[in-house]
């Protein structure tokens, strides 16, 4: 049986909880495309975990499986806020650039054979 700590605890943090999703909205909406992903992708997750958690409290299961997309929610968040490049749109976005420049541009691999060159 809990106690009326653990209904303000809740209620607490599912006030916390939708205030970072309003946040993340807001920053998949306002952000630059180049980091739109990254917000996007984040959003999703903690929907996806304020839904099992969600289940799990109203389910009254024994075992609390949310933990465990907590885990995977944290090293989405370490991925995403430290290693993460969005290489396809800077691909797109510097092959745009080289494109329109006036002088000649080639890229090699590294058998030096040439993958691409701009029209000059």
């Amino acid at each position: 049986m809990s106690y009326f700590g653990l209904t303000i605890h809740r209620i607490v943090d599912y006030i916390v909880f939708l205030c970072s999703i309003l946040i993340f909205i807001l920053a998949s909406v306002v952000t630059p495309k180049i980091y739109r992903e990254r917000f996007t992708i984040i959003l999703t997750a903690l929907i996806i975990i304020g839904c099992m958690q969600g289940y799990y409290i109203y389910s009254g299961t024994p075992i609390d499986r949310s933990v465990v997309a907590y885990g995977i929610f944290g090293m989405l968040i370490f991925y995403f806020a430290i290693l993460y490049r969005p290489l396809r749109l800077l691909d797109r976005m510097l092959s745009n650039i080289v494109s329109d420049l006036s002088d000649a541009f080639y890229i090699f691999d590294h058998k030096r054979s040439c993958i691409w060159a701009n029209d000059q």
